[in-house]
């Protein structure tokens, strides 16, 4: 669950860089090759962000023993028919990729522990032109919550911590 440098993709500022620009939107001036990415967040926060519950929040599963760290968890509109806490991951690249899902899914299992309400998550991904992004929500968390686990499951194998 750990994010690549931004380092690795010169023409593509990582999700994180865009997040702490300006540490969620405060920050000013914002650097002209993220701006895109920062009014792409701006636009969907403005439209669809009822309340921001937590920022850039540390997830720590109890018994599988895997941490990530999200970039928001957020009362929302515009899915399902009212407000619902979500966790939006934001994502830079124009290409989805699948293990988007299971990171997903990862950080949701944890964050539902502390909701009596379902916890909703998705894929933003955000535009360099500064345009709405486009937001995907996972609908079979079951499913890729269970392929993270083997993903993980594998890994501690192959490392001898399981």
């Amino acid at each position: 669950m750990s994010r690549r440098s931004p380092a690795f993709f010169p023409s593509r500022p990582a999700a994180g860089e865009v997040q702490r620009a300006g540490k969620w939107i405060g920050w000013s001036p914002v650097p002209e090759d993220i701006a895109g990415y920062v009014e792409s967040f701006k636009a969907w926060f403005d439209r669809y962000v009822v309340k921001v519950l937590a920022i850039e929040k540390e997830l720590i599963h109890p018994q599988w023993n895997y941490i990530g760290h999200c970039d928001l968890i957020a009362v929302v509109t515009g899915y399902k028919n009212e407000p619902v806490i979500a966790i939006p991951d934001l994502k830079t690249p124009l290409t989805a990729s699948r293990t988007w899902a299971c990171q997903g899914a990862a950080y949701r299992e944890i964050e539902q522990l502390e909701h009596k309400e379902h916890v909703y998550v998705g894929v933003l991904q955000l535009r360099k032109d500064g345009r709405l992004p486009k937001m995907t929500w996972l609908e079979d968390e079951s499913q890729a919550f269970a392929a993270f686990i083997g993903a993980l499951s594998a890994h501690n194998y192959i490392k001898g911590k399981g």
